[in-house]
């Protein structure tokens, strides 16, 4: 995605606030903003023969330092058990795919709030502060503020 796909703005692209493409048009694009470059990531991974079980696009905020905006990601879980940011919007590769869970820590310098998580076939809110996202992630239980959700799609 860094050396690919162009960010660009919904706005700047197609005149409108917010507008999905789906991946092969953000690929034939070779640009869009967070949730195409994010949805397009997913579908290479799970193209690639990851399992959808390891594969999540992450739909919330960043908040970095005053500042708040919506954002897309991918997260995947790794060999390990660990749940992995992958941020699709980077201009450069990665040394190593970083742990998801420190970015939603209150004192982390750019922190995600995730706010629905989805895969293929699942979709599930999630309550802020609730719990850590791999925790979440890997939560069996049907309880509290969280609720997996059929995504009617």
């Amino acid at each position: 995605m860094a050396e690919n796909i162009e960010y660009v703005s919904d706005k700047k692209a197609f005149g409108m606030p917010d507008f999905w493409l789906f991946p092969a048009e953000t690929l034939t694009l070779r640009r869009g903003d967070c949730e195409d470059s994010s949805f397009l990531l997913a579908t290479l991974l799970l193209a690639s023969g990851i399992s959808e079980h390891c594969v999540r696009v992450v739909i919330g905020t960043v908040v970095t330092g005053s500042t708040k905006y919506g954002h897309c990601w991918v997260v995947y879980q790794n060999e390990s058990g660990t749940w992995c940011l992958l941020e699709s919007t980077l201009n450069s590769v990665p040394q190593r795919l970083p742990p998801a869970d420190p970015f939603t820590e209150p004192e982390s310098r750019d922190r995600y709030e995730p706010q629905l998580c989805f895969n293929r076939n699942h979709m599930w809110s999630i309550a802020p502060g609730e719990m850590r996202l791999s925790e979440y992630i890997n939560s069996k239980e049907i309880s509290g503020g969280y609720r997996p959700k059929s995504p009617g799609i």
